[in-house]
C-alpha cells in the first residue's frame, strides 16, 4: 500500500473529522489514499489513546492535507471517551449494527516518526512504511525515524 496517488474515498468524505479550532502545528497522521473514513477514526483514537497528552492532529490523506482534529471534538462528535477515563469507545443502541469488533485493528498499525535533531519537533504519524521516503521533519527538515 504506497501513500501517494489517487484517492479511493473523496476527500470531503474525511471532513467530518475535521476541527475547524483545533491547533494545526502538531503532529500529522498521514494515511493512505485507499484509506476509509472508519480507518482514520480508529487511527486517530488510537493515536489519542496511546498519547494521552496530545489534543490535536493534523490529518492527510494520500498525501492531501484533510484538517485538524481534537481529541475534545471527537469524543463531542462520537462520543468517544469521557473526561479522565482515557480515550475509549462508548457504545449504545445500535452501535453494533456496523459490525465492529472491539480490540486493535487488525488491517494496520499506527507507526510514529520522531525528529532525529529535535524531540520537540512535531511527531508525524503514519499507517504507511516506506524506507525509501521517510517523513520529512516540518520544522528542520530532517529525515525522521520510527519510535521505538
Amino acid at each position: 500500500m504506497s501513500e501517494g496517488g489517487d484517492l479511493s474515498t473523496p476527500l470531503d468524505t474525511f471532513e467530518i473529522l475535521v476541527d475547524h479550532e483545533a491547533a494545526t502545528d502538531g503532529p500529522t497522521l498521514r494515511l493512505a489514499p485507499n484509506a476509509t473514513l472508519d480507518d482514520a477514526l480508529a487511527a486517530v483514537a488510537g493515536i489519542f489513546a496511546h498519547e494521552t497528552r496530545l489534543e490535536a492532529i493534523r490529518l492527510a490523506v494520500g498525501g492531501r492535507s484533510i484538517g485538524s482534529t481534537s481529541r475534545s471534538y471527537l469524543r463531542l462528535l462520537f462520543g468517544l471517551g469521557a473526561p479522565g477515563a482515557g480515550f475509549t469507545t462508548t457504545r449504545g443502541i445500535g452501535d453494533s449494527d456496523g459490525a465492529t469488533l472491539p480490540g486493535s485493528s487488525t488491517r494496520f498499525v499506527v507507526l510514529r516518526y520522531l525528529c532525529p535533531t529535535d524531540a520537540a519537533h512535531p511527531a508525524e504519524f503514519r499507517v504507511v512504511h516506506d524506507d525509501g521516503s521517510p517523513p520529512r521533519c516540518v520544522a528542520c527538515d530532517a529525515a525522521m525515524g520510527l519510535a521505538t
